[in-house]
């Protein structure tokens, strides 16, 4: 069973999942850093929808985290974005940073980029964003 902290706290989202986070969020300040970590265990996150795929979860719960948090952070050119990503984390920021303005769309607001990765190359490729655009899709398909 996973442990959670005393600060980790829920988002409702609009097709009723529950991701958890954290945060030691000032309202004031117009930076933000955001870092995926590499655990498997999400604290008490509800399960992904079923037939959707990861890249577009990652996508669309990052977006709604800055639109509960930064409405304005599309639009507003006073906010600056960090991603961060630490073992399998990498591949979250690697999908947010490789996103086009329709699909994640504070990606201008992007002005640095870190990941924290201990993993072979071979396992990179098979994991990331790679492996996603390999012929056929296959290796996400033999994984799922």
């Amino acid at each position: 069973m996973a442990s959670t902290s005393a600060a980790e706290k829920f988002l409702t989202l609009q097709d009723g999942r529950t991701p958890a986070y954290d945060t030691s969020r000032n309202p004031g300040i117009k930076s933000v850093v955001v870092f995926f970590h590499g655990s498997m265990a999400g604290g008490f996150t509800s399960p992904l929808p079923s037939g959707t795929p990861f890249h577009t979860v990652v996508r669309r719960d990052t977006t709604a985290f800055f639109s509960h948090f930064h409405p304005d952070m599309a639009t507003n050119s006073e906010h600056k974005l960090y991603i961060a990503g630490g073992s399998y984390g990498y591949v979250s920021t690697q999908i947010i940073y490789s996103s086009s303005l329709d699909e994640f769309p504070p990606l201008d607001r992007i002005v640095g980029t870190l990941v924290l990765t201990g993993l072979t190359m071979s396992i990179y490729f098979f994991l990331g964003l790679m492996a996603y655009n390999s012929p056929f899709k296959i290796l996400p398909r033999i994984v799922a």
